[in-house]
């Protein structure tokens, strides 16, 4: 039972993932992941509560 609900739902992934919609949309999310990347650990660090690196903050802009 378990093999034959992993198959049909192997089969259904397959027959998505080939659709050229859903490639576009999986190929924009990777070409997009390395700013999002950027962009979160920017607000990470700007987030931080160390004093010496918030006055660098502020004296840069």
């Amino acid at each position: 039972m378990k093999d034959t609900l992993l198959n049909k739902i192997s089969n259904f992934t397959a027959k998505l993932t080939q659709l050229k919609w859903i490639q576009g949309i999986s190929r924009g999310g990777m070409q997009v992941m390395p700013f999002i990347m950027v962009g979160s650990f920017a607000s990470l660090f700007a987030g931080l509560q160390f004093e010496s690196y918030q006055s660098f903050l502020t004296s840069t802009g």
